[in-house]
Order: C-alpha cells, then structure tokens, then sequence
C-alpha cells in the first residue's frame, strides 16, 4: 500500500513537471513572430486559448516601495469590446499619485519599447502586450521592468480618445515641419481634431517622436483645467463610462479627477516621458529614471 500511494504521488510530481513545462512552452517563437507581424498589420486578433490570463494575485508586485504612493496604468484599446478588453494600445501611461500630498504625476511610456512577458519566448513591444493577456499581463511586465507595485489600471476605448478631444473643441498643438507633412496642415500652431490627434501621436519618425503623446496631454490638460467646468466634467463621463474597462471605483475616478482638475495638489499634474534604451527595451535606465523622477517612490 505504501509503495502503491509512493508511486501515486512520483507520477503526480512528474505530471506537474511536464505540466509546467508545457506551460512555458504555451507559445513558440516562431508563433510569436507572426503574431507580432500579423498585429503590427492590424490583422490579428489573439485566439482565447492562447491568451495568458492572470489574477490579481500573480502582478509580481515590488514590496520595497514608499505606500503613500499608488501607481495607475491608463491605457487606450483599440479592442472592438472592451469587456474582453484584447486590442492593441497606442497610449499608455502611469498616472501616480501621493496620497499625502496628493502630488499627481503622469508618466508617458513608450508603446514600441520591448519588455519580456510571462509566457511569452521573446520580448514584446509594449503596445501589443495588452492583446496577449489584458491589463493585467500589462502590470506585470511592467513590475518587473520597472520595479513597480502597480495593481489599478483603467483602459479605454480609443474611439473615446478623439471623442473626449471633440467635446473640448479641439486641442491645440504646434506641429513641426515634418508633423504637419504628415498630417496634411499648415506648419506652426494648429488645432487638432479628435481624429487629427490621434494620428498626431502614432507618427513615427525621428525627432519629437517620444513626445509627442507628451505634448498632447500636457495641452488638453491646460486646456481642459482652463475649461474646468461640472458640465464639461459629466460631458465627458457620458462619452467615455460605456467604452472603459477599469478596477477603480467610481469614488477613485471622481477622487482623481477632483485633484488633476481643480489644482488641489501643490504642484498640479506634473509630466515625464520614459524612453527605450539602446536595445530598444524598457528595462533599468527607464526604471532608475522613473523612481527618480517621482521623489519619494523608493524606501530609503
């Protein structure tokens, strides 16, 4: 009887060996690669059994970190449902924030810089990794690149984008030579559709390329706080609730928006950029700037 339950619990340990190693096998790289290819064509959409679903308790979340500070991933989706939430992000940001101070930070980060993912056999450019396993997958990768404890997110549809855009009466941006070749408008100071804008920040040529969702934000944010009004406020909630997929309450987005947008915090909402390395990754250069740009973020 004891050799027979001794047997039973070796073939246990060995099927969950082979199990695991299945699992790290889930994708081939040959299979990632046409993916990718297929994904940049804006043709492909990621077959639910090969998605890398998570739950809230494997985002790898740093422990080491200052806990008056919550870090929040904002992202747009080109997802067609944003309840299954699968598409690609052309925008994507951490908006951080202190609750003691109530200092507001919003960082834009890169959507063609690599990161590695959970399951995955090769980087991933970080616009993409949301198509792969939602927003969750997209906390992960970014906790461990950049030694974060990121657990709230808040996507939204990027249709809602141009719309929120419309409803301000356009933002203005002051194009390059280049930008406004590019988008078919005068050179200088130009205001921008719903749709103008955003094509304005998927360019991609050299130059202001980083910046350029830097840009937009900073300007609809002065203009939308220069506009700051309870109908503009519920204008907007009306466009943007039906195409979200968020973990925030509906206490913690009006809480946010309270302190972006009438200036309580004692700096406003301040702006960065993280950049890619030379190996076109986001990795520890952008960590190192990240935590030093928002004072306070580590544990002395």
């Amino acid at each position: 009887m004891k050799r027979w339950i001794c047997w039973l619990c070796a073939a246990i340990f060995c099927f969950g060996i082979v199990s695991s190693a299945q699992a790290q096998a889930f994708w081939t790289q040959e299979e990632l690669d046409c993916c990718l290819a297929a994904l940049q064509q804006g043709e492909h959409q990621i077959p639910e059994n090969k998605r890398i679903l998570l739950s809230m308790d494997q985002l790898d979340k740093a422990t080491d970190l200052d806990a008056r500070w919550t870090h929040i991933l904002l992202a747009s989706s080109k997802a067609a449902d944003m309840q299954k939430n699968d598409g690609a992000s052309s925008l994507l940001f951490l908006l951080s924030v202190h609750s003691g101070s109530r200092e507001m930070h919003l960082t834009v980060l890169p959507p063609s810089a690599l990161l590695d993912v959970e399951g995955l056999p090769g980087p991933v450019p970080l616009k993409y990794i949301n198509c792969f396993g939602g927003p969750r997958l997209v906390m992960q990768s970014l906790n461990r690149a950049l030694g974060l404890n990121i657990s709230r997110y808040c996507a939204v549809n990027e249709a809602v984008f141009s719309q929120a855009i419309e409803t301000l009466g356009g933002v203005k941006i002051s194009l390059t030579a280049e930008e406004s070749a590019a988008l078919s408008l005068p050179e200088g100071e130009a205001l921008l559709t719903g749709e103008e804008a955003l094509h304005f920040v998927r360019l991609r040529m050299a130059g202001e390329g980083a910046s350029r969702p830097l840009r937009l934000m900073q300007s609809a944010y002065q203009q939308f706080t220069r506009d700051f009004s309870l109908s503009a406020i519920i204008r907007l909630a009306r466009i943007i609730l039906p195409m979200i997929d968020t973990n925030l309450s509906i206490k913690d987005v009006i809480s946010l928006a309270y302190i972006a947008f009438t200036g309580e915090g004692p700096l406003g909402l301040s702006f960065y950029t993280l950049t890619a390395d030379g190996a076109g990754r986001l990795g520890d250069e952008a960590a190192a700037a990240f935590h030093q740009n928002i004072d306070g973020v580590m544990l002395p």
